[in-house]
């Protein structure tokens, strides 16, 4: 094997020597070199530039001068003396880590020799095997970890805690055999599962290494997913999470799960959001197969940079810290995106030395029936299973956890630094500002842990709601037990039940290969023949299901939704609804105002009344409170709901509450409170909004600080070609400031944006910021449609502000021509129907664009309505192309159902304006 290199290896040298560590302890000496270089190598890069701007080294090149600190300061011992005055905290803890692990390396070498007969007997190891290496494996627990250890034959694992999980789990794999031999529906399948073998001592034990293997057919490859569905069905059942790649392997046919802390899971503390339709998704999220972490959706709180599932994942973006300019006196550590790539879980096929992988998205119905059939199986035989469970699960552990771990390791690598090693207390002091409500001592537990340089770790017993931290010590006194938690969903366990949860296992698979595409394959959009019929149904439909699938909290009069959603890493989640236009419920209220305009109905206006009570309390309590403001995810588009909401039903107006919002706007506060410019977010899109009020001159003022603030804000070297995010948004906001203000300064703003965004213009099109090929889009988001928008907006305003001259009034012409050609040859295939990004946002732009500019074109106005037709008979007879399945959502107003719906009706209404996508709320 190729010995590994590190920087700075003089001084890893000398401290071998410091602390007389033996050549016996060679075998874990990579593993020692990374504890010193993880304790110290920020003090070594932060010693070594010093010296090097003192000009202390010695050299004429980087190169020379790294080698002149090796042998001047590191090998002479001078570095880690140093480090020991100045950093003392520093120097302990190297001390304090090498010696636990060395302890630690000695206790499993007396281990190893005194548990020797009984590993050959399981089977974990051969006969005449001696330990060559070792190596750690995750985290340091208190000075513990586990360990790989291999030996002149094989491999194997050493656990420093009980293994009485291990133990329950084959048991209990094996038990459910039983029932599987007897069902008659697997005697070809002799033994359902791979049982890892173990050797529990109590306070420490022995697993086998369980290393990947080739499968040898394609009827090995469905072994293995339908497996993968067994071992769901029993995870979800004994509420086994984290299950990621990491802890599930792909031996051959067989996946083996090999990290079982998190058996008889129990949630700590649900987030209370102080609203039950919120807290009632939150459940229905954490109490379903997505909580194993086996499938492709984020879970609560999960803080991984792409997928991490058990079946799917592997393949995310995390931040590491690398080193820049290695071997040199200028070396430095950065923090680098990478992206990470892992298949052990994965089976495969070797072919002529190439990996060959069987995807699960070819095997759904495989994972599916091996969930099906436990599942039926646990529910048939019940009591006779949970009798066993109560009598076998006793010696069960439980890891308890209180926080993210990603959150503890931000703060130990922060507590490494040098800067910072002697401000500890501090650092460490944000477990107990940022509490979330522990109690203090857990805290003092987290705190005297992490100090160690640990993770913080606590368990309980299966049956006990005593919760212990390493110890032994009790930390903290939950209301329930693991056992009882599990007790709760497993008397629910029924065949509702489990057509819900295959629902969720087939989406989640499917869906994560072709995001936000609806209908049961996963068709791209086609041009359908539709009527006015499918359309009068389609509206019905989409608010049938917008009304259909709210949760309503009966104790409060709440309401909410669960959506669908794509996190920032790309990766499917299921969301509660904030109260904004954009994605919220403000925005779903929109909509169906609009639905109940159109067809007034009792069960609609009751939804509606219950979206008006939640936004107008929230709106309320937190009105001081710091937040957004921006229209489409702040309160400003919240404002506009309960505006149109008094509107339609009479109710005294709110219009001073929009005053109280902006009163006390200042430029500086809004530097604040909208962190962004644009449209969505920032001044942009309140100033556009509040110039299409009809007493937007009762507004002056306001409208004045936001254009001051926007001024401010601006980039005028950047050229975004968007109307949402970019220049075309933002030059409209400034043509409407000078309708309002008349100062020239703002008119100076609008060419500098116009010209800006035209420096982007292609030979068609203008480029879309977002992609690498210089492409444009035809999306209101970031394409052709928005920029319309901002050029039938300059048009319009011309009309009485008359800013544009002669020619400049042709050249928008002229554009607008263009983006319209766009829209109608590009604009309608796209394979999405939401208005943000889809076909009903730019069939909106284009219905107006005819009914305003080109009115006497009827063969334009029945190509649009023959496209509302086509997108009405696709969606009721394949699905609706904004979400991510027929089972599941997004509901959104701009993204998902909602958009459709307020797209749908406002053509039968014959509304021949933006309305949201202006924004302007009629």
């Amino acid at each position: 094997m190729k010995k590994k290199t590190y920087q700075f290896e003089k001084f890893l040298k000398n401290t071998f020597d410091q602390f007389s560590i033996k050549q016996n302890e060679v075998l874990v000496e990579d593993d020692l070199n990374d504890i010193i270089m993880n304790v110290c190598g920020k003090a070594l890069v932060l010693m070594i530039n010093e010296k090097r701007e003192m000009n202390l080294l010695m050299g004429n090149t980087p190169e020379e001068r790294y080698q002149y600190f090796e042998n001047e300061y590191s090998s002479t011992g001078k570095a880690f003396e140093e480090i020991k005055d100045k950093f003392p905290v520093i120097y302990i803890d190297l001390k304090n880590s090498i010696n636990s692990y060395l302890k630690l390396v000695s206790q499993i070498m007396k281990d190893f020799k005194k548990d020797y007969s009984l590993l050959v007997e399981r089977k974990i190891i051969e006969e005449h095997s001696t330990i060559s290496t070792m190596k750690i494996k995750g985290d340091l627990h208190n000075g513990k970890a586990v360990i790989e250890i291999t030996t002149n034959k094989s491999k194997l694992i050493y656990k420093p805690k009980s293994l009485s999980n291990d133990v329950f789990f084959n048991n209990f794999l094996k038990y459910m055999d039983s029932f599987f031999i007897k069902e008659g529906k697997s005697t070809k399948y002799k033994e359902n599962f791979y049982l890892v073998n173990t050797l529990d001592m109590k306070t420490y034990g022995w697993v086998e290494y369980v290393d990947k293997k080739p499968i040898n057919s394609f009827e090995e490859a469905r072994n293995y997913y339908r497996k993968i569905g067994v071992l769901l069905s029993v995870a979800y059942t004994l509420n086994l999470t984290d299950l990621h790649f990491e802890n599930v392997i792909s031996q051959g046919e067989n996946p083996c799960i090999i990290d079982l802390e998190t058996m008889f899971n129990m949630p700590m503390f649900v987030k209370d959001y102080k609203n039950e339709s919120r807290n009632i998704i939150n459940g229905k999220i954490m109490d379903s197969v997505v909580s194993t972490g086996m499938l492709p959706v984020l879970g609560i709180d999960s803080l991984f940079g792409g997928d991490p599932s058990g079946i799917l994942g592997g393949t995310f973006s995390k931040e590491e810290r690398v080193i820049i300019n290695p071997f040199r006196d200028d070396i430095k550590f950065q923090k680098i995106v990478v992206r990470s790539v892992f298949k052990d879980h994965i089976p495969f096929f070797n072919n002529n030395n190439e990996k060959r992988y069987c995807k699960p998205k070819d095997y759904v119905n495989d994972i599916i029936k091996g969930f099906e059939k436990t599942y039926k199986i646990i529910v048939k035989n019940k009591e006779k299973i949970l009798g066993f469970l109560k009598k076998e699960s006793s010696s069960v552990t439980c890891r308890i956890l209180f926080r993210n771990t990603m959150e503890y390791s931000v703060l130990l690598n922060a507590a490494k630094s040098p800067v910072y090693s002697n401000k500890r207390e501090e650092i460490f002091e944000k477990l107990s500002t940022f509490n979330r409500g522990l109690g203090n001592d857990i805290i003092k537990s987290e705190i005297s842990q992490i100090n160690t340089l640990s993770i913080p770790y606590f368990n309980c017993q299966v049956d006990s709601n005593l919760i212990k931290n390493m110890d032994g010590e009790t930390i903290f006194e939950h209301t329930l037990t693991p056992f009882k938690c599990f007790l709760s969903k497993y008397r629910r366990l029924c065949v509702d039940d489990m057509e819900q949860q295959v629902k969720l296992i087939r989406f989640s698979i499917q869906s994560q290969e072709q995001l936000f595409k609806d209908g049961e394959q996963f068709s791209l959009y086609k041009k359908q023949k539709g009527s006015q019929e499918d359309l009068l149904i389609a509206i019905n439909e989409l608010s049938s299901i917008l009304e259909n699938n709210a949760y309503i909290g009966t104790s409060d009069d709440t309401i909410n939704w669960m959506s669908l959603g794509i996190a920032d890493n790309d990766q499917i989640l299921f969301e509660s609804l904030e109260n904004d236009i954009y994605k919220g419920i403000s925005g779903i209220g929109l909509a169906l105002l609009e639905y109940y305009e159109f067809y007034p109905n009792i069960n609609t206006k009751k939804i509606l009344k219950l979206i008006y009570k939640n936004i107008s309390k929230d709106f309320i309590n937190t009105n001081n409170e710091p937040q957004n403001y921006g229209f489409y995810v702040g309160l400003i588009g919240e404002y506009s709901f309960l505006r149109k909401y008094e509107k339609v039903f009479h109710k005294t107006s709110s219009c001073n509450i929009l005053k109280n919002i902006l009163k006390d706007f200042t430029p500086e506060k809004c530097q604040t409170i909208l962190p962004s410019d644009d449209v969505i977010a920032g001044e942009a899109g309140i100033i556009i909004y509040i110039s299409n009020l009809n007493n937007y001159l009762e507004y002056r003022d306001e409208i004045d600080i936001l254009l001051k603030s926007l001024s401010n804000k601006i980039k005028l070297k950047e050229s975004i070609a968007s109307y949402a995010h970019g220049n075309s948004g933002i030059a409209t906001a400034f043509v409407h400031g000078y309708k309002v203000t008349k100062n020239e300064k703002y008119l100076k703003i609008f060419h500098e944006l116009w010209n800006l965004e035209n420096s982007s213009k292609l030979r068609r099109g203008w480029t879309d910021s977002r992609k690498v090929d210089s492409s444009y889009s035809s999306q209101w988001c970031h394409g052709a449609s928005g920029q319309a928008i901002a050029r039938m907006e300059w048009i319009t305003v011309n009309k009485t502000a008359r800013f544009l001259s002669n020619s400049e009034l042709i050249k928008v012409k002229k554009e607008l021509g263009e983006l319209i050609d766009i829209l109608k040859k590009e604009g309608m295939y796209t394979d999405n129907f939401c208005l943000c990004h889809g076909i009903l946002g730019n069939l909106l732009i284009l219905n107006t664009y005819q009914e305003n500019f080109d009115n006497k074109n009827i063969n334009l106005k029945n190509e649009i309505l023959n496209n509302y037709y086509s997108v009405c008979n696709y969606g009721l007879n394949k699905g609706w192309i904004c979400g991510l399945g027929t089972e599941f959502y997004s509901y959104g107003l701009m993204t998902g159902i909602s958009g459709i719906l307020y797209g749908l009706i406002r053509q039968v209404k014959q509304k021949n304006n933006f309305g949201v996508l202006m924004p302007y709320v009629d």
